[in-house]
């Protein structure tokens, strides 16, 4: 609570005062980000020509938006690698993926968004461009929280092993699929004695739209979530 109160009082005191530096990060829309962060001090996270209208994370953090800007600031209550998924006033999503660090201090983090090809429009993808954006977002939401408050998709329970990539434990978890999309969580495990890096490439196949990696930086014995979303066909 005190880290919360200190929070707002930063807050407060930083809309006039510039003294952050500011650490740019390129992304697509459902990137992962990699970035450290200060373990004591204030850190505020911002989308460049967007505002933050929402944001999820089971980490131990104190954190506040403020609405008239769309930025968070927040400081970690733990010092272990944590991950932070936001959302856009637009719908674009980002996973941050923050590491506390006693060496760093108070920072600013801007997200500037990168331009991707839209997908070629095929005969599921009916709905207006800007709805079927919305909508592959929000799937990865709902997967990412393993939480469907509407009832939009079918849901299975697969839990099957799967071939992946050397050194990786996969299972298929679940599988979310509506008339348009069809979403995969997938549960990977670094079974080898050495750090495994892995991007969003490696996951792509014919028809994906988006994926999004919890944790791309796995050690040994490290598990992490792989969210896919494909075109229903």
């Amino acid at each position: 609570m005190n880290k919360l109160f200190k929070i707002i009082g930063l807050i407060l005191g930083c809309l006039y005062c510039q003294c952050y530096a500011k650490t740019i990060y390129e992304a697509q829309n459902g990137d992962t980000v990699n970035a450290t962060i200060s373990a004591n001090d204030l850190t505020r996270i911002e989308i460049s020509g967007q505002k933050i209208i929402k944001d999820f994370s089971s980490a131990n953090v104190s954190k506040r938006i403020t609405k008239p800007l769309g930025q968070i600031y927040l400081v970690p209550n733990l010092n272990t690698t944590f991950n932070l998924y936001i959302v856009s006033d637009i719908g674009n999503t980002y996973n941050l993926h923050l590491t506390p660090s006693k060496k760093v201090g108070g920072d600013s983090i801007i997200i500037k968004p990168v331009d991707v090809p839209k997908p070629t429009p095929t005969k599921t993808t009916s709905l207006p461009m800007s709805s079927y954006i919305r909508n592959i977002n929000y799937l990865l939401q709902v997967m990412y929280l393993n939480k469907d408050d509407d009832g939009r998709y079918n849901v299975s329970n697969v839990n099957q092993a799967i071939s992946t990539y050397n050194d990786l434990d996969s299972v298929l978890l679940r599988k979310y699929n509506d008339d348009n999309l069809i979403g995969y969580v997938l549960l990977l495990k670094n079974t080898s004695k050495n750090k495994i890096l892995l991007t969003e490439s490696e996951f792509y196949a014919p028809h994906t739209l988006a994926i999004a990696i919890e944790n791309p930086n796995l050690l040994s014995n490290d598990f992490t979530r792989v969210l896919i979303v494909k075109d229903g066909e």
